[in-house]
């Protein structure tokens, strides 16, 4: 594409060698002279984006492609330099035609792609971003321009050939005062997605199918299965015969203007249809919809395949939570803790959550109605009184865990959802978001708040940070009572709560460690024998206000055990 000694038009950039792979160019800015190496299927990548996005600048540009490319996503550092090289290929007049025509918004990646993932990954929004959005002040905003070159589909159960391609249906018109009825061939999306491909061959257009594993492809394609066959210019290697209503329609229909519909005949010649290089079939597939109408392999394998994974650190999903009842919880803890429990359950990620699954915080409503519905209805009714279980609280007055049914959420289920969080090891904001462990947030007189360092004493002697402190205090009251038992102590201390029962037996700690998906669960218990032999567990997570309440209930005892604030920082 470019010479040694080809020159940027600001004089910036100079080729001054090459190989198979590489340009080694020259790079002058703000005074400052270097050589760089730049590999050629990077800067492709460049000149394709660029020549969809004409008015994108270099730092747009990186924007979009750093980190998608197949090489070292750091070397998008040489965007400027990249920039200008692309803007010198597509100046110059051996970059054909041919090849503008195969210049997609994104890389030229493959002619028919499926976008695949679990439900709420986000396929749908990167097909969108990628074929119908730009980048415009750091943000993705709808296209108009691209959106022309974009037919879509949503493929269901009652989906057919004739409403992918087109069929005869009755056309009312009038004559003069009289309304008569006609039989017109109407296009459906594949043919409007052919015609526009074919009478416009500089331009990309993309016919996207949504949810193409919920239709019978079978069915849906017919024959049109065998132009998914493409050769290395991106034509269908095997032509097809029309349908004599299809052709028809190509060869004979006119638009309001008079003027053939399918202007350039050369998508119906000899009464044969072929893909053209600039169409592009884009999908999406739910993985959990699988076995609605499988895919045979045959026609899975002319596709190219994208997974869509779940994005746990992503910022916008980061920011939901769960509302049940007086508790909160982040939307991404609950995510990580189920999905890693279906996968134990089902032995299979295809039935995990998206982390868009939901598209805001949620209250208890929206949350039993969509998410917990799709997990019974996917997981738990199958696994429903077996060892993979997924549903459970307590039962009513004790800390022994039982099974529940959705049905049993209504009309309220708030503290069944509650302890099903609790069990599943789903931490609530407030104990989710101490991040030290001597760490409380106060509030001054303003109204301020400040993240500050709370020490405690006891009996006036030691300097316990609060996670400590609930340990510490047991251990002295067992000490001080060395004749109780173990059931005796958990007892005594049933109505110290805080987030859970502070003191469990050590059959409940068992049970809930091997029904829990909280893989910080071991570090939230402390263990302490008791004088009889028994174990008792100790939990050791709290917040400023249930830390104080704690305090409170513990000096109000006649125990000979006092607790008090002894420094913040």
């Amino acid at each position: 594409m470019l010479k040694i000694g080809d020159v940027s038009d600001n004089g910036q950039v100079r080729i001054i060698d090459e190989d198979r792979l590489c340009y080694l160019v020259e790079s002058n800015s703000n005074g400052a002279t270097g050589v760089r190496t730049i590999a050629k299927e990077l800067l492709n990548e460049f000149v394709e984006y660029v020549s969809a996005n004409p008015s994108a600048n270099a730092k747009e540009a990186r924007d979009y492609l750093s980190g998608k490319s197949r090489i070292d996503k750091y070397e998008y550092g040489y965007n400027s330099t990249l920039w200008h090289m692309a803007k010198m290929v597509l100046s110059s007049p051996t970059y054909s035609s041919k090849q503008k025509a195969r210049t997609t918004s994104k890389d030229i990646g493959p002619l028919q792609q499926i976008f695949y993932g679990t439900p709420g990954s986000g396929k749908s929004f990167v097909i969108k971003r990628d074929y119908e959005m730009k980048l415009e002040n750091g943000k993705w905003v709808d296209d108009e321009e691209k959106k022309k070159h974009v037919v879509r589909i949503t493929f269901h159960p009652d989906t057919d050939y004739a409403s992918f391609v087109g069929c005869y249906k009755p056309i009312t018109y009038e004559v003069g005062d009289e309304k008569k009825i006609k039989y017109d061939f109407v296009p459906q999306a594949f043919t409007e997605a052919y015609v526009k491909a074919w009478n416009d061959r500089e331009s990309n257009y993309y016919l996207i199918l949504e949810e193409i594993n919920r239709g019978n492809c079978a069915q849906i394609f017919g024959d049109l299965f065998q132009l998914l066959d493409r050769n290395e210019e991106g034509w269908s290697e095997y032509p097809i015969n029309a349908d004599s209503d299809l052709r028809k329609y190509l060869e004979e229909a006119v638009d309001e203007n008079d003027e053939s519909v399918l202007k350039n005949k050369g998508g119906i010649k000899d009464g044969k249809i072929c893909l053209p290089p600039n169409l592009y079939i884009i999908a999406s597939m739910n993985t959990s919809d699988q076995s609605l109408f499988p895919m045979d392999s045959a026609f899975k394998r002319r596709w190219s395949w994208e997974y869509v994974p779940i994005e746990y650190n992503n910022v916008k999903s980061g920011a939901f939570t769960i509302t049940l009842g007086n508790k909160v919880y982040h939307w991404h803890d609950f995510l990580k803790i189920i999905n890693a429990r279906i996968k134990k359950v089902t032995s299979s990620e295809d039935k995990q959550i998206g982390n868009f699954f939901i598209k805001h915080s949620v209250d208890e409503k929206e949350f039993k109605d969509k998410v917990v519905f799709y997990l019974w209805s996917e997981v738990g009714k199958d696994n429903y009184q077996t060892n993979d279980a997924i549903f459970y609280c307590y039962k009513a007055g004790t800390q022994d865990i039982r099974e529940f049914s959705f049905n049993e959420l209504y009309p309220i289920g708030t503290k069944k959802l509650q302890e099903f969080m609790e069990i599943l090891g789903v931490p609530t904001v407030d104990e989710a978001d101490i991040s030290d462990d001597s760490d409380e947030i106060v509030t001054d007189a303003e109204g301020n708040t400040k993240r500050v360092k709370s020490f405690y004493s006891i009996n006036g002697e030691g300097r316990f940070i609060p996670k400590k402190l609930l340990f510490e205090v047991v251990s002295l009251f067992v000490k001080i009572n060395p004749d109780l038992s173990t059931e005796q102590v958990i007892e005594t201390w049933k109505p110290f709560k805080t987030f859970r029962n502070i003191v469990i037996s050590k059959e409940e700690y068992d049970l809930k460690l091997n029904t829990t998906e909280d893989l910080n669960f071991k570090r939230r218990y402390d263990s302490l024998v008791i004088g009889d032999g028994g174990t008792i567990y100790i939990f050791n997570n709290t917040e400023p206000k249930l830390t104080q309440e704690f305090v409170n209930k513990v000096n109000s005892k006649n125990w000979g055990i006092h607790i008090e604030k002894i420094e913040e920082e």
